[in-house]
């Protein structure tokens, strides 16, 4: 590109311009072009952002200033050295993607410089990976339904035992009776929940990451929920708790104040089930 013909294209635009009496406030007004962008143009900085660009600014700003847009557009070929010979072949061509780049563009040219902030990009960057993890966890959890409905009912025991749960128990006995904390879903609202003896089982679920789980307490059907990241859900039961995790590794899990190994990794699917003889590991039988 001959930086003399981009002055010179550029300073002819700019005497237009002002032969007609049309201040760049007046332009951006009508264009929503920034003024920023519009002084770079007459300064013959036309680099200053992508060509698409130049060219659907270019065509506004000959509108505005009474010139034809399609020769505007030639004599800026001609400027960046084109052969004059295919100059107008080129700009047939170039036609209806500058009339789409254009009315893509319209209404958003003051947000250019917005957008190419780095605060604004990791904004938006953080936007799209909120979005992301909200799908994925609904993508998730229906995966999972449908697991579940398939597979589950015709589970069967594998004996896989961690640490017997009395053996957990016995080390924290100095801590019978004392108060625990139990969290609403959403984390706020503690409440303090007192042990009784009707409740051996004390288990709390704190969530790192997006799961959803299927729980039954002492048999029956408890509840069906999904936990969202650094938030925490309270169970108590007389003797058998059995959870069917998605996404195994995003939580850890607290059984009478005493943190337990990690049931699985992340993505994987665990069915657990949690009494007095300790951890055991459901194996998903496929039909």
């Amino acid at each position: 590109m001959s930086n003399k013909s981009i002055i010179k294209f550029a300073s002819e635009l700019k005497s237009l311009r002002e032969k007609k009496a049309i201040s760049l406030s007046e332009i951006h007004d009508k264009t929503r072009i920034d003024v920023k962008y519009l002084s770079e143009i007459e300064n013959g900085n036309l680099e200053v952002l992508p060509e698409v660009y130049i060219r659907a600014f270019l065509k506004k700003y000959a509108a505005m200033i009474d010139q034809d847009e399609d020769e505007i557009l030639s004599k800026y070929e001609i400027a960046k050295g084109e052969n004059p010979e295919t100059v107008n072949l080129q700009n047939s061509k170039k036609i209806e993607l500058d009339k789409e780049i254009t009315s893509e563009t319209s209404g958003t040219y003051d947000d250019l410089e917005e957008e190419n902030s780095p605060s604004t990009v990791i904004d938006s960057e953080g936007n799209k990976r909120n979005i992301f993890l909200f799908v994925s966890g609904i993508l998730i959890a229906t995966i999972i339904v449908v697991l579940y409905l398939t597979y589950f009912q015709n589970s069967t025991e594998e004996i896989i035992i961690e640490k017997p749960i009395n053996e957990i128990i016995s080390d924290r006995n100095e801590n019978d009776g004392v108060s625990e904390i139990k969290l609403s879903d959403d984390g706020s609202n503690p409440e303090v929940v007192t042990p009784t003896s009707n409740d051996s089982l004390r288990l709390t679920i704190n969530a790192i990451d997006t799961v959803w789980m299927r729980v039954m307490i002492d048999s029956k059907f408890g509840d069906e929920f999904i936990i969202n990241p650094n938030l925490s859900r309270s169970l108590k039961a007389k003797s058998k708790i059995s959870i069917l995790i998605g996404n195994a590794g995003g939580v850890n899990l607290i059984l009478n104040g005493n943190k337990l190994p990690k049931v699985g990794r992340n993505g994987e699917i665990k069915n657990i089930s949690i009494d007095s003889e300790g951890i055991h590991y459901l194996k998903i039988k496929k039909p």
